[in-house]
């Protein structure tokens, strides 16, 4: 997957910054429409499901890359599979690779994203931190009095990391996690969200200001803010 491209690669460099500028909302078309917008506010308010919100969070995403991406229950089932596979093996996850339910499910997104893997990536794994955020947005949203906050930071306050990301050691590194030194080329997962829980902000979050800065950055936090505006013009349920 491109993601996982060296930080040196041409290739990648320009891609994401061709990204970032698409998602940023530089392009002519809106990202979102405001009737979605209006559903994902019904949701932090308190009404609509959990796999609703979900689905249409992926619908916006993949629209974004593929103008004609179609999202359901099965596309949003199979995303919720690769992401529980990510966080491990499991007696599940070993199950849905013998049955063939992993791959297929990875076939049907794929199928889904016209084999962009850029849209493949956010509508597989990206659209999960969006979801998160939402469902704290929710939690929040029914407080029982948030005057005191600004909209930003309630965003801020509700933006969800990864759960973990790999990456490669690029030359030997000395840590105290381990006794021995990490060589070039060992493979090192980075719990994010564990580390975001104690340090929460964008560079967590989104790897803001790092080599890998996640290029939705921008889109997210802009879609998150939007929903947020208009869950506070409307009334929260109980």
């Amino acid at each position: 997957m491109p993601v996982l491209a060296p930080r040196d690669d041409l290739g990648r460099c320009g891609r994401q910054q061709e990204l970032a500028a698409m998602l940023s909302g530089s392009q002519p078309s809106e990202p979102w429409a405001d009737e979605q917008v209006a559903i994902l506010a019904d949701y932090v308010c308190g009404r609509g499901r959990d796999d609703e919100a979900a689905i249409l969070v992926q619908q916006i995403i993949g629209c974004r890359f593929v103008p004609t991406y179609r999202s359901d229950q099965a596309s949003w089932e199979a995303a919720s599979k690769i992401d529980q596979f990510r966080d491990g093996l499991s007696a599940k996850t070993i199950i849905w690779q013998l049955t063939g339910r992993l791959r297929r499910a990875f076939d049907l997104l794929r199928a889904r994203a016209k084999d962009d893997p850029w849209c493949f990536h956010g509508t597989a794994i990206g659209l999960h931190g969006v979801v998160a955020a939402l469902s704290r947005m929710r939690q929040l949203r029914a407080a029982p009095d948030l005057s005191a906050l600004s909209d930003e930071a309630a965003v801020r306050r509700c933006i969800a990391a990864p759960k973990q990301v790999p990456r490669t050691v690029e030359t030997e590194v000395q840590t105290p996690i381990v006794d021995q030194p990490l060589s070039a080329g060992t493979l090192v997962v980075l719990q994010l969200e564990a580390a975001h829980a104690k340090a929460p902000g964008e560079e967590m979050a989104f790897m803001h200001g790092h080599w890998s800065e996640c290029p939705a950055r921008e889109f997210v936090t802009s879609l998150l803010l939007a929903v947020w505006r208009k869950s506070m013009q409307k009334t929260a349920t109980v």
